[in-house]
């Protein structure tokens, strides 16, 4: 019988980070941005409502990355997601334990289920 190997936490952490990079280095941040600005999508900070900077962007992402991913393991589940100021974030464990993440901004969805 084949066993099951299970990440500690410092692989967990590395594999985590590993994911965020990627996730930095090749989504389309400008492209995010380019668009909230010219719909004038605005996001609360602090009192004011303003488009969000790249930086913003970037530490929105990278925050709900690594709490799907906590969420991901701390449930033993195989799917967690969350969807907010027009990004949807999900977290996803194949039937090997992979663990992989879809990034997406939407504008526009429809989903009546499978």
């Amino acid at each position: 019988m084949k066993e099951e190997y299970t990440m500690n936490d410092v692989e967990k952490l590395e594999y985590l980070q590993e994911a965020i990079n990627e996730v930095m280095d090749w989504f389309d941040f400008d492209k995010v941005h380019k668009t909230m600005t010219f719909l004038e999508w605005r996001w609360t900070s602090g009192e004011l409502l303003e488009v969000p900077d790249i930086q913003t962007l970037k530490k929105f992402v990278r925050e709900n990355m690594k709490r799907t991913y906590y969420n991901l393991l701390d449930g033993n589940k195989t799917y967690n997601g969350t969807s907010s100021g027009g990004f949807r974030i999900e977290c996803f464990k194949d039937e090997e334990n992979v663990i992989f993440f879809k990034v997406a901004f939407e504008l526009s969805a429809w989903d009546t289920g499978e």
